[in-house]
């Protein structure tokens, strides 16, 4: 028996259209539909055409008819950044004879619209405030225009190199320049660029060296080898008084670099002997000791001089204490009062670094400190730059929790085994102030088979822990742990085990 043909889905959907009618029934049905359609008039067959020509015809005029009823420019100023492009377009489309800072800051947000369309009318409206000379307008919308320096969907270089066409007129530049000093990071780059390229280069870089941010000065001063000596020469002693070391780096290498006489480079780089910078000191003492100079000699010279700044002393003091010299300890010892707490820092690390035999002293005067960020640096040369004695170290741990100094305490006791600590919290536990704390350690090791079953003290260690669970308060206190007890029982600590 032969299967019946499936129709196809072309087929399913012409009989829904025509329903269940026999093909006369249906051939009638046309034709009388057919009789009473009246014939169309031109202007449906101009609708019927223009939506075969443009499938978004109706979405079209319905946009422009909803625009076209505002009047007001600030509403179509919003309308123009709408979700729709149609209303954008049209928006853009009746501000296109407007003039003014919020209508050129509407077209430059529009410049990147990923409707090319709409990219058209906002250039016309952006050209057209460059024809009409609207310098004004251009400086109120300065952040929106050097942001078009980052390529999205179309390169606006040559609108830009318009722009700053108009903006550097010998009239304008003045207030382009108040607005330099006021922009930053990518803004400010390129309107340097600009300014370098159309004005005066040595008065656009004595303007970009009084700039806040260093990396434009340093882009600035990258054009002083350019300029005519005189000019190169003062900018180059601006530059190296900056505060930014790479300005100075690169301002005292071209002064190596210049037609000085050598006395005068001289001169220049022994200055800079005492710069924050080491890339700065580097140059320095490699031209001073070139030329002759006794570099650490001239330093151990420094040292006796009062006029000296927190910060150059602080250099002095790294400087003798890297060459080794005979002053290093002297200097770093009558730096210790010094009333700067980073200076009194570098004081101790030189000292305690040095080894010189006296390091429990200065580590309880450190300990005294008033700066709790000198107290915690000095603790953390403990165990990496220095080695403190097992006794020395439970007792400065102790110490420091004891009067609650828990930063220092914390480094200290991370030097100590997991013995040690323990140790450290049984003696802790026999103080008032501290016994909390000591409790909440051990109770953080009571749990079936912790630490305390698998290993074995130090036979010193061992000593010391039987010693103290020897007092009736340490006992006492332990008793609300079992699991500590079994495993202080399995390592042979407690009274009684073997």
């Amino acid at each position: 028996m032969s299967q019946a043909v499936q129709p196809s889905l072309l087929e399913k959907w012409f009989r829904s259209l025509l329903g269940s009618k026999t093909n006369s029934e249906q051939q009638h049905s046309v034709t009388n539909v057919q009789a009473a359609q009246p014939s169309p008039s031109s202007h449906t067959l101009d609708q019927i055409s223009s939506v075969k020509a443009d499938p978004w015809w109706m979405l079209r005029k319905r946009a422009e008819a909803l625009v076209d009823k505002v009047t007001d420019e600030t509403e179509l100023i919003v309308l123009s950044g709408s979700r729709d492009g149609f209303v954008r377009e049209r928006a853009l489309q009746r501000l296109q004879h407007s003039l003014g800072p919020l209508v050129l800051s509407a077209a430059i947000a529009r410049l990147n619209d990923f409707q090319p369309e709409i990219r058209a009318v906002a250039k016309a409206i952006y050209s057209a405030h460059l024809a009409k000379g609207q310098v004004s307008d251009f400086l109120a919308c300065m952040d929106a225009v050097c942001a078009l320096q980052d390529k999205t969907r179309l390169d606006h270089s040559a609108l830009l190199e318009q722009t700053a066409d108009l903006l550097l007129q010998a009239d304008e530049g003045v207030l382009l320049g108040r607005i330099f000093l006021e922009t930053h990071d990518k803004s400010a780059r390129l309107i340097l660029r600009w300014m370098l390229a159309r004005l005066d280069k040595e008065e656009v870089v004595r303007l970009a060296m009084s700039h806040a941010n260093p990396v434009v000065r340093l882009l600035a001063f990258g054009t002083v080898p350019a300029l005519e000596p005189l000019a190169r020469l003062a900018l180059v002693r601006t530059g190296l008084d900056d505060r930014y070391s790479a300005l100075r780096s690169a301002a005292l290498r071209l002064v190596l670099d210049s037609e000085l006489p050598s006395a005068e480079k001289l001169e220049l780089c022994v200055r800079r002997l005492l710069d924050t910078s080491g890339s700065v000191r580097q140059t320095a003492s490699w031209y001073a000791a070139k030329s002759g100079v006794d570099v650490s000699a001239h330093y151990e010279a420094e040292a006796v001089r009062e006029d000296l700044t927190s910060s150059q002393r602080l250099v002095l003091l790294g400087e003798v204490a890297k060459r080794k010299s005979a002053i290093a300890t002297e200097l770093a010892t009558a730096l210790l009062e010094h009333p700067r707490a980073v200076v009194r820092i570098a004081a101790f690390k030189v000292l305690l670094r040095s080894g010189g035999g006296n390091e429990a002293a200065l580590l309880n005067k450190a300990w005294r400190d008033t700066s709790s960020k000198l107290r915690t640096q000095v603790a953390s040369l403990v165990g990496r730059d220095m080695v403190l004695d097992s006794e020395s170290l439970h007792e400065m741990a102790s110490s420091a929790w004891m009067r609650g100094d828990t930063h220092v305490a914390a480094r200290l006791s991370d030097n100590l085994g997991s013995w040690g600590k323990l140790i450290l919290d049984l003696k802790l536990l026999q103080h008032a102030q501290t016994r909390e704390r000591a409790l909440r350690q051990i109770e953080a090791i009571n749990f079936p088979q912790n630490w305390l079953c698998y290993s074995k003290p130090y036979p010193r260690d061992q000593q010391q822990i039987k010693a103290l669970l020897e007092i009736d308060t340490v006992r006492t206190d332990l008793s609300g742990y079992p699991n500590v007890i079994d495993g202080l029982d399995r390592s042979g600590c407690w009274p009684g085990s073997t």
